[in-house]
């Protein structure tokens, strides 16, 4: 029985998850019970990953990383998106252009 009920919170733990692309940031909105909603702006975008395991590809599916400079979410995932090489062109050419527009460099500093 907890299987069961595990099992029906996982799916709607997946079906209440959505990602919103505007015109100067990305949101993903998540959570069953607590709802959680993060930001990240174009320009803050360091670099993006397109991940294409086997059985995702079987159904036209991908996994869009994206890694952020913002404090609170560092790691953006877009999980199971048709079209992810699309959707990391676009990123791209959004991040490229909001750091023009704001005239923001990204910079790393190591120790």
């Amino acid at each position: 029985m907890a299987a069961v009920a595990w099992c029906i919170y996982k799916y709607y733990e997946v079906d209440f998850c959505r990602y919103y692309i505007y015109e100067d940031r990305m949101t993903e909105r998540k959570g069953v019970f607590n709802v959680t909603e993060e930001t990240v702006n174009y320009f803050r975008i360091k670099s993006i990953m397109l991940d294409e395991p086997f059985i995702m590809r079987l159904v036209g599916l991908s996994i869009v990383k994206v890694t952020t400079s913002e404090q609170f979410k560092i790691n953006f995932t877009f999980h199971g998106v048709e079209n992810g090489d699309g959707i990391q062109a676009f990123l791209q050419d959004c991040a490229r252009h909001e750091r023009q527009k704001m005239g923001t460099r990204e910079l790393d500093l190591y120790n």
